[in-house]
């Protein structure tokens, strides 16, 4: 009986055994024809990207290429990522502008002669397009130059008036620091008048009859000039208002 039972055991073992590595086979089956059919979907939507791209459809060109890249299983295929990010380049005049800026007259007469470095993308199809625009749009390069130019000075004039802007606040804490620093002193018992001078405002002058060698050197040690120079004053001057008069200051 017991070798019957045996029998019976070993039999059903083989059946699950056999039917488990038939789904497995099965399983490997589709996943191959899935991943075949991926590739061959990738491939057609690429040969139309290109195709798009020699027609000068490049819209067109760019969504089968995003077509391409979604469908895409296989990492090591980097066409249709590398057509996404390039694509974009044939229809951007502002890349191609910015190509034309810096070119200089002999690079232009020689721009056909570059078609073979891969100058302008890393794509041999694309990088022959892009060449080709560039060359039928030469002839605009003066404008584009100037354009360049003329937006560079109107950059220059913004950046120029933030940072005044930015000066002129600089200017005004640190003389609204004058009240803070005064108030400091009188607190702590001392009639040390404060004033800011100079025209960045960036000088600190006090003025207190009993200033000397030893409070100058007192400040120097305690750090209080380096705290004046965190406000941002670039020149400390102690003053007795006769004839002391002794300065720090900051390059």
């Amino acid at each position: 009986m017991k070798g019957f039972l045996k029998v019976i055991v070993y039999t059903v073992l083989i059946i699950l055994g056999s039917g488990l590595l038939l789904i497995i086979g099965l399983i490997i089956f589709l996943e191959g024809n899935s991943n075949e059919k991926s590739s061959n979907e990738t491939k057609d939507f690429v040969s139309q990207s290109y195709d798009m791209i020699l027609t000068d459809h490049y819209d067109s060109a760019l969504v089968f290429a995003l077509k391409a890249d979604s469908v895409n299983l296989n990492d090591e295929y980097q066409i249709p990522n590398v057509l996404v990010k390039e694509i974009p380049k044939l229809t951007s005049k502002d890349y191609q502008d910015s190509i034309l800026n810096y070119l200089s007259d002999l690079d232009l007469e020689n721009l056909k002669a570059r078609g073979k470095d891969n100058t302008f993308s890393v794509d041999d199809t694309i990088n022959t397009k892009i060449i080709n625009i560039l060359d039928a749009r030469k002839d605009e390069r003066g404008a584009i130059v100037k354009a360049f130019e003329l937006k560079r000075k109107e950059e220059m004039i913004i950046r120029r008036a933030e940072a005044e802007k930015i000066t002129e606040r600089s200017k005004e804490m640190r003389v609204a620091k004058q009240i803070d620093i005064r108030n400091n002193f009188l607190d702590a018992g001392l009639d040390i008048k404060v004033t800011v001078k100079g025209k960045d405002k960036d000088h600190l002058y006090l003025e207190f009859a009993l200033f000397n060698d030893v409070w100058f050197r007192r400040f120097e040690t305690e750090g209080i000039f380096q705290q004046y120079h965190s406000m941002g004053f670039n020149k400390v001057t102690l003053t007795d208002g006769y004839d002391y008069n002794k300065y720090t200051y900051w390059e």
